[in-house]
């Protein structure tokens, strides 16, 4: 596919990750069947002779790279901030530097986003790889309808960091950025912050390999990560309902809301289908359409306040 100016800006933020991971992600975005686009790849990790070795090559070789060298490591959400800053796409896309997009991924989110304007931002499914189950591989899909992705957000982060496309024009009009405050789940609050102004979605066609190594954040600092987690849905909780205390969240108050049934019908939904277990599953099929009782909602208003925000 040919197009005129780099109408896609790919940010990926290097530091340590192993030299044939890091090729293989930065070959996987070269060769796109869509090629106009900005390769933006911020080196967090500069004293490493061997990032500094392996982007001049690439650079070399293909003009579309722009090489950002940090005088020293800030961190991925301070790094990716910088690559926004400078990005001149119409479009932002994620790349992490141990993943593996396919080579359809920036035409189909591309195109998506040109065909649903009012959309913000677009993941997808994705292939899991993982490393330490004898490269184990698992396809893993996301839920695709906005109003349920809205409400979903309530109990966790339903999109896929490294599968997103973002419209610059709403990043740049209202200055959205990673919280720099924020050690965990900036994307997350990322997430949070675009809502306000369009959709997010989720495509459901597995764009990106995306690898379980123990590279990633270790089970030991899951606690941290799940603190910044419950804060960040606790405020988007009370942002989506309008309520400014956690203990108004209650039956009557939510029949009050200016949401009403559809509180209710999106609230249910989305909390079974972000539960990976099979009864939530079954409770769909058998019930057919969400219908909402009064057990459901207190049940879920229990969780709200004692197993997720306190």
């Amino acid at each position: 596919m040919n197009n005129e100016g780099n109408l896609i800006s790919v940010i990926m933020s290097v530091f340590n990750e192993p030299e044939v991971w890091l090729r293989e992600s930065i070959e996987s975005i070269l060769n796109q069947t869509f090629n106009n686009f900005e390769f933006i790849i911020i080196n967090d990790n500069p004293d490493s002779e061997t990032n500094k070795l392996i982007l001049n090559e690439y650079k070399e070789k293909d003009n579309r790279i722009a090489i950002i060298n940090n005088e020293k490591n800030i961190g991925l959400t301070k790094s990716l901030n910088k690559g926004i800053d400078f990005a001149k796409g119409e479009y932002i896309v994620r790349m992490d530097a141990d993943d593996y997009s396919f080579p359809y991924r920036l035409e189909f989110q591309y195109e998506f986003m040109q065909n649903n304007l009012n959309c913000v931002l677009c993941g997808s499914a994705a292939e899991f790889y993982y490393e330490n189950k004898k490269n184990k591989k698992r396809k893993i899909y996301f839920l695709t309808d906005y109003q349920n992705i809205k409400w979903a957000m309530v109990f966790k982060n339903p999109i896929l960091h490294p599968t997103v496309i973002m419209r610059m024009s709403v990043v740049k009009q209202y200055n959205i950025k990673y919280n720099t405050e924020i050690k965990y789940s900036q994307d997350y609050d990322l997430w949070c912050k675009l809502i306000n102004y369009g959709e997010l979605r989720n495509l459901d066609r597995i764009l990106i390999r995306y690898r379980i190594s123990n590279l990633q954040i270790s089970t030991s600092k899951r606690a941290e990560q799940d603190f910044y987690a419950n804060a960040i849905r606790r405020n988007y909780l009370m942002s989506l309902t309008g309520f400014s205390n956690i203990n108004d969240l209650t039956i009557g108050n939510i029949k009050q809301s200016k949401f009403g049934k559809i509180a209710y019908r999106y609230l249910i939904s989305s909390f079974y289908l972000e539960k990976i277990n099979m009864f939530y599953f079954l409770l769909l099929i058998i019930r057919g359409d969400f219908f909402i009782i009064k057990r459901d909602i207190s049940f879920i208003l229990k969780t709200f306040k004692k197993k997720l925000f306190i």
